[in-house]
């Protein structure tokens, strides 16, 4: 393994460590009700409010949420209920 494979392995296995807060997104526009637990997740201003959430372009969330009104709620750990709709089985 060259050098810069071996620095992007130890990158990607600490981020994987680095605690974040569990973000339920949601939606209810044309395409129906969805929603995912993302937590990359952060303001970017108060006037208007606005919110940058970062999704897998693959994913097949991306094209349901581009452009869509959308609801953001921050869990806590313990409230496991708020997110158990959007997480994986």
């Amino acid at each position: 393994m060259d050098p810069i494979e071996s620095r992007r392995g130890k990158f990607r296995n600490a981020m994987a460590r680095l605690g974040a807060a569990a973000n339920v997104i949601t939606s209810n526009g044309p395409a129906g009700r969805c929603g995912i637990t993302a937590t990359a997740v952060c303001s970017v201003s108060d006037t208007p409010p606005t919110l940058l959430v970062c999704l897998n372009r693959s994913s097949a969330m991306n094209q349901v949420f581009k452009r869509m009104a959308i609801c953001a709620s921050t869990c806590s750990m313990p409230n496991r209920k708020c997110r158990r709709g959007c997480l994986p089985a």
